[in-house]
């Protein structure tokens, strides 16, 4: 790509940015952890210098257009105020952690860590009785990681099953990845065609053009290929008929059931009928979560039918009345998505309104994008 810079053509560096920050770099394993990430975010950062742009460790606590000067005025947590013409709120959906209302929380004499601020050090879990609240994708990670990692018992309290699906982890080598690279070009045109922006996509046919047989053995290869191809490159009806959804179900539930012995185990983490059609809600990745559940050591609660109604200093209390006593409690418990960043950041409309009271009665925007009052031409 081209274009001017104070009326001197000039050739766009967007290519070759991107050819510096993946090309020079390979990875150990398909899916990486934590310290690896933060390797490649720095080699990022070093070969784009992006920090000079950013100022970190800053909490917006106000921001408002103001009429006379036609500018958004911003101001920080620490007392720092910005002037800008324009305000893009690049918050992300989930950038307000979300913590349940249960009577008691702040009296457990354990240890409580949520998920979205996790120790960067770690929680020691060994010998220890673990509670896992939530099922999202990152409760399964913290389920499936405490259980290997020695506690003495792992109790997940679900409220959804996580219709999860086999990750397929395994080692790269730099050899491999660097032939791969050769196809970057096109994987990167392709996967703006695709329907989730992956390098791949459904299938042009639909569930039952094939036979039980080859849809069975279908299904098996998308199986074990891993990851999210059973979900995305699959029959092009899955997600829009729920007849050839009820299929696919039906599929992922022989595969999983078969993981779990414990037969009550089994009914709460993958019952025979689905608790949504299948790949409406996100499905996570596992290794081997089921199987970590399924130790006898290990238990699962079904919050819907017997929810948590208050935190004692040693443990949960469920509605039937059992205490389980725990010395680290987990909580997975997600976000205020979506609204709940804009609401926590002070946003006023030209009137010194605030977002939050705007939206008090219920969110509304025009097509999902603005809000009137926000700013004037």
């Amino acid at each position: 790509m081209r274009g001017k810079e104070n009326g001197v053509e000039r050739e766009d560096k967007s290519n070759e940015l991107t050819k510096s920050t993946t090309q020079e770099w390979t990875w150990t394993e398909k899916y990486p952890g934590d310290a690896e990430l933060r390797a490649y975010f720095d080699h990022v950062e070093k070969q784009l210098d992006v920090k000079k742009d950013i100022a970190f460790s800053s909490r917006v606590v106000s921001a408002h257009f103001d009429k006379p000067t036609a500018r958004w005025t911003v101001r920080t947590q620490d007392g720092r105020t910005a002037r800008a013409r324009y305000l893009i709120n690049a918050i992300g959906f989930a950038a307000k952690r979300h913590f349940p209302d249960w009577p008691g929380l702040d009296r457990f004499k354990g240890e409580i860590h949520h998920s979205s601020f996790w120790p960067a050090e770690g929680v020691d879990v060994r010998g220890k009785r673990v509670a896992v609240v939530g099922t999202g994708s990152t409760g399964v990670q913290i389920a499936q990681e405490t259980a290997r990692q020695g506690a003495a018992s792992v109790t997940v309290f679900q409220r959804t099953p996580n219709l999860c699906l086999p990750m397929r982890q395994r080692k790269l080598s730099r050899e491999e990845q660097m032939e791969r690279k050769k196809e970057y070009p096109e994987m990167y045109k392709h996967r703006m065609t695709t329907f989730a922006g992956f390098q791949y996509d459904f299938v042009e046919k639909n569930t039952f053009d094939d036979s039980p047989e080859e849809r069975e053995k279908f299904y098996e290869d998308l199986w074990e290929r891993g990851g999210f191809e059973f979900w995305l490159a699959t029959y092009k009806d899955m997600l829009f008929d729920l007849d050839a959804n009820r299929q696919a179900y039906d599929f992922w539930a022989k595969k999983t059931r078969a993981r779990i012995s414990d037969p009550e185990k089994r009914e709460i983490l993958a019952p025979l009928e689905p608790p949504h059609p299948w790949g409406t809600k996100r499905p996570s990745l596992e290794q081997d979560y089921y199987e970590q559940l399924d130790k006898p050591e290990n238990f699962v609660v079904d919050v819907k039918k017997n929810p948590i109604v208050e935190v004692k200093e040693n443990g949960i209390l469920t509605k039937d009345g059992k205490l389980r006593e725990f010395d680290v409690i987990a909580l997975a418990t997600g976000f205020d998505s979506v609204t709940g960043g804009m609401k926590n950041m002070g946003l006023k409309d030209v009137d010194g309104v605030e977002l939050s009271e705007k939206w008090k009665s219920g969110t509304w925007s025009y097509l999902g994008m603005t809000c009137n009052g926000y700013c004037c031409s």
